[in-house]
């Protein structure tokens, strides 16, 4: 998959936010900033830019955290203690994911035990979409960065940077779409990009231009019912209502199951959707579209 492919590894490869970049290059390269905090809505790379600072400094135990799971007292103490205890004198990265969703309790143990003097052989990054959530007496000990989308041209441009790499002929056309349509989420654009790979030019631009941003609300309604097991008569008249081609709704529902695979607990829903959707055959229509719901629906019976 492109999106794993082209994952940024370095700050130089991430695209956009060039002050925050060379900012967070010149801090790390000191050495002696211990607390993080990224912030950004989602797609930003905040994850992916918590990753990278851990291999600048050369951490190779690396834990991450989602808060959304563990927020409370109990929580807070544990970590505490595991940041505090050595191992073998190797440095360690804590990545607290969601962290907003901590409790005002857990952020005040962490705060006073950890992040008002990190231990030396220990580094935490805060990544989040709320930041309002945080307590000031907390982000105020972190060196904070609001992260950004890149902006369009830069999407676009890096979009076609990566379709030259993989010998892809893609008009510009194409890509402005699917970065307008990823809403400039690298991550998104990617999974796109890489639905076409295999096709023409007249194949990709009928995908890409057949998708609407007016059929988005009914595309999620499918993807959300999928992901969530709904009965065959739930996802049958989702369909049955559809306007958005059946070649686009494919593009759809792979980058959407892909999304749902890596970052939810609907792994097997989603697995099975992009099984039955290996099957598909470009220009099959709306009856292609639906033997691929109705697998899915049948493949996420047979394992309840």
């Amino acid at each position: 998959m492109l999106h794993l492919k082209y994952r940024p590894s370095k700050l130089s490869q991430v695209i956009g936010n060039a002050a925050n970049v060379k900012s967070l290059s010149s801090l790390l390269e000191k050495g002696e900033t211990h607390f993080f905090m990224l912030v950004g809505e989602g797609g930003t790379g905040k994850t992916t830019i918590a990753r990278i600072i851990g291999k600048m400094l050369d951490i190779e135990i690396v834990e991450e955290i989602n808060a959304a799971n563990s927020n409370g007292v109990e929580f807070a103490r544990d970590l505490s203690s595991r940041i505090h205890m050595k191992s073998f004198g190797k440095p360690k990265l804590y990545i607290i994911d969601e962290c907003q969703r901590l409790t005002s309790e857990a952020q005040d143990i962490l705060l006073k035990d950890v992040l008002e003097d990190t231990p030396p052989h220990a580094y935490v990054v805060f990544c989040t979409t709320d930041p309002q959530k945080i307590k000031k007496t907390v982000a105020s000990r972190a060196a904070v960065y609001s992260l950004q989308k890149p902006t369009f041209q830069e999407l676009v441009d890096y979009l076609s940077l990566i379709a030259g790499e993989e010998k892809m002929t893609v008009s510009r056309k194409s890509l402005s779409k699917i970065a307008r349509t990823s809403g400039r989420v690298l991550r998104d654009s990617l999974i796109m990009l890489h639905q076409i790979r295999s096709l023409t030019e007249e194949e990709a631009c009928s995908i890409i231009e057949g998708y609407d941003s007016e059929d988005e609300v009914e595309l999620i309604e499918l993807g959300r019912a999928l992901s969530k097991n709904a009965e065959w008569t739930v996802v049958a008249s989702i369909l049955s209502k559809m306007k958005a081609t059946p070649d686009s709704a494919i593009v759809f529902l792979r980058a959407y199951m892909s999304k749902v695979l890596l970052n939810s607990g609907k792994k097997n829903t989603a697995f099975n959707l992009l099984v039955a959707a290996s099957g598909y055959q470009y220009g099959s229509g709306m009856p292609g579209l639906v033997k691929v719901c109705y697998e899915a629906c049948l493949r996420n019976e047979n394992r309840n």
